[in-house]
């Protein structure tokens, strides 16, 4: 190796220890201002550091912001400082929230129910269908209401429960809890649904029975002397709903076609009239045939705005507890609906047809609840029944 390639190699070797050692410069330097700019934040008036550890052994410092002290402890000063450095840049972490102030984000039974019928069930449904459902749920309210709505579990609603003995209100009560402690779920207020677990004897509806024929005549004939019988007997040969009779306007009756027009209702909420712009459901929007005897009884007013049958339910029901009496068997409006249910079946006529002249919303309703076969019936028509199997 002659002497120019021994420089050149020298050379490369004195190039390289002088750029480690200018990068050890760089890097001293840097970590000097990072130490230098970490100090002047410790160094700032408002904080201290102790340089003599606590009795318990840790290292204590605090921090002044908003003229209140911080305090900081660490297992030595340096990690103290390192606490109040990163508390001054980034801030104070948010603290979680306590037990107590957790529970008052959760509404009571009262509370999360007035919000839910108000937000899910108002909107949607008729001045009746509410005063159901506030019905209903009044035990709740006074049983459970002062309650946390999160604290309330399966044993306190099953007992409650329980303790209602009328069966109907017991239903309706537990399928509106049901439905209000699931959207509470949903809506993320409580962990779980209590009202999944409960377990209660499902109540059974008694089937009333239409009147008989001969029933059906001895009414017909109590009712004469009364005020109201045109509206009896109308409410039992067109099936109307008391809401929706009580509703008709004269404008609603053709007395040449002899039919009417259903298509509104009212109902009566504290002796208060409450007129509503539908029937019950999309579907009692009709026009049924009325019967010779129901038309003519009905007086020909020339208001078409005017009331046909101005009446109060309340006074309507009062007439018909009265001839209930006389009778020896109860016969109330919906009852009346029923029996024309009935004489429709007897007649033959179609399912379908029935639901229409009823305002049913499903087949189901009509077929199952508002339909009887009556004995005398099938008495009058054993021989055709038997007829139908003879060979």
């Amino acid at each position: 190796m002659d002497d120019l390639e021994k420089i050149k190699i020298y050379a490369q070797m004195l190039l390289e220890v002088v750029n480690e050692a200018e990068k050890r410069k760089y890097e001293e330097k840097k970590n000097a201002a990072a130490e230098k700019e970490r100090q002047m934040l410790i160094d700032l008036s408002g904080i201290s550091v102790s340089t003599k550890p606590r009795a318990d052994g840790r290292f204590q410092g605090y921090y002044t912001r908003d003229g209140k002290k911080h305090y900081v402890y660490g297992k030595s000063e340096q990690e103290v400082k390192i606490k109040i450095e990163v508390l001054l840049q980034n801030g104070e972490p948010k603290k979680k929230q306590n037990r107590a102030e957790s529970k008052k984000a959760i509404p009571t039974v009262t509370e999360w129910l007035e919000k839910w019928i108000e937000l899910y069930k108002a909107p949607n449904l008729k001045p009746t269908s509410m005063r159901q459902v506030r019905g209903a749920l009044k035990p709740a309210f006074a049983a459970l209401g002062n309650k946390n709505l999160a604290a309330v579990n399966t044993e306190d609603i099953q007992a409650f429960l329980l303790s209602i003995e009328a069966q109907r209100t017991r239903d309706l009560c537990r399928s509106f809890l049901a439905q209000a402690f699931k959207k509470a779920y949903l809506r993320g207020l409580i962990k779980r649904n209590p009202c999944e677990a409960l377990e209660l004897k499902k109540h059974k509806s008694v089937h009333r029975k239409a009147l008989t024929k001969e029933e059906q005549r001895k009414f017909l004939k109590a009712i004469e002397p009364l005020a109201t019988r045109p509206l009896f007997v109308f409410l039992l040969e067109t099936g109307l709903r008391i809401g929706e009779a009580l509703a008709l306007t004269y404008a609603d009756i053709d007395f040449e076609a002899k039919t009417v027009s259903v298509n509104k209702n009212v109902v009566f909420i504290g002796g208060k009239r409450i007129d509503q712009d539908t029937p019950k459901s999309a579907a009692g929007i009709r026009v049924v045939p009325v019967p010779d005897e129901a038309i003519q009884l009905i007086y020909r007013g020339t208001d078409d705005a005017a009331l046909v049958f101005p009446y109060t339910y309340s006074g309507a029901r009062s007439a018909l507890r009265r001839v209930s009496v006389s009778l020896g068997f109860e016969v109330t409006a919906h009852l009346l609906r029923h029996t024309y249910a009935t004489r429709l079946e007897e007649a033959g006529i179609s399912p379908k047809l029935k639901q229409y002249l009823l305002g049913h919303s499903s087949l189901e309703m009509t077929q199952n609840v508002y339909t009887d076969i009556q004995i005398d019936y099938v008495k009058e028509n054993s021989e055709r029944i038997k007829a139908a199997f003879d060979t």
